[in-house]
């Protein structure tokens, strides 16, 4: 019986000993899964957080580029329509300057050739002088010849005038359209390679992101089997725990109680064992239970036969 309670003792201590160390190492465990977890769990809220102002952001920029384009498609097609009206405008004042230039010559030469008729009419005559012409009085040649010749060179010169607006004029516009379609076109280029490096960066985002919540689920998984072994641990120890001092106390006094009804059956003193010293020879021999148990004994064994 002494041998069994002390196997049982130390037992009951590997066991305690083995509750202590797998219930830390489980807590260690656990906290670190539960850390794990909440990493995963705030880093994957960044990256939805992430992807979905990449979304926006990429969508906002491809609206961008679709109205740029169609500004600059909407603006060569204005472009277009103020060069045929400059066409014209040119075509126009250009017809009509060949033509009032042709009727310039015509009538230049018609009022030089009436010029020269009456000089050489006049050179033939002999000259009588004739009352004074009134002061607004003008001669035909330089009525006919300034008043009409003069109006046409002012249309020559009004038409000339428009060509050289419309020319000014066109040559603004198509650099503003050049300025502007470069402009756009240089925005249009950076949008589009700021939509390939956001779009990129959101692929990342996304295959992090699926790989973040593999690794969370992971952890819970191994959050719910740490808490089941847990469980199964705090169900096979506590009771050793809880109980410990006072069962290795009680069977401590078990054992030493068993010590001493043995040494007391092999011939010690009962007196020492009560006091809880050795037995000595001397103790055995003045101890007057041991001697009448002997003497009892030896009667027993004399009347056997």
């Amino acid at each position: 019986m002494i041998d069994q309670l002390t196997k049982e003792s130390a037992d009951e201590v590997k066991h305690k000993d083995m509750c202590i160390s797998e219930i830390n190492s489980n807590e260690a465990s656990t906290e670190a899964a539960t850390r794990d977890r909440d990493e995963a769990v705030e880093k994957v809220e960044a990256l939805t957080a992430t992807i979905d102002t990449l979304t926006k952001e990429i969508a906002e920029l491809k609206k961008e580029v679709a109205d740029g384009q169609t500004a600059m498609k909407r603006a060569g097609e204005d472009r277009e329509l103020e060069n045929k009206d400059f066409q014209l405008t040119i075509a126009d004042q250009r017809a009509t300057m060949k033509v009032l230039n042709a009727a310039r010559d015509i009538l230049k030469g018609f009022y030089d050739k009436a010029a020269l008729l009456q000089s050489k009419k006049q050179a033939q005559e002999p000259y009588v002088a004739g009352p004074p012409a009134p002061a607004a009085f003008k001669t035909y040649e330089k009525q006919g010849s300034g008043g009409v010749l003069g109006a046409i060179d002012g249309v020559i010169a009004d038409a000339k005038a428009m060509e050289a607006d419309a020319i000014n004029a066109e040559s603004d516009a198509q650099q503003g359209y050049e300025n502007f379609s470069k402009d756009t076109n240089d925005a249009v280029d950076e949008m589009v390679r700021s939509i390939v490096t956001k779009t990129e960066f959101k692929a990342q985002c996304e295959s992090d992101k699926v790989e973040t919540e593999q690794s969370r689920d992971s952890s819970i998984a191994t959050l719910e089997e740490l808490a089941s072994e847990n469980t199964a641990l705090h169900a096979d120890c506590d009771y050793t725990l809880k109980n410990f001092d006072l069962r290795q106390g009680a069977r401590g006094q078990e054992i030493e109680a068993l010590k001493q009804a043995l040494q007391f059956l092999s011939g010690a003193s009962f007196s020492a064992l009560l006091q809880g010293d050795a037995a000595t020879p001397q103790m055995q021999v003045n101890d007057e239970v041991k001697k009448s148990y002997d003497d009892y004994k030896k009667r027993l064994e004399d009347a056997l036969p």
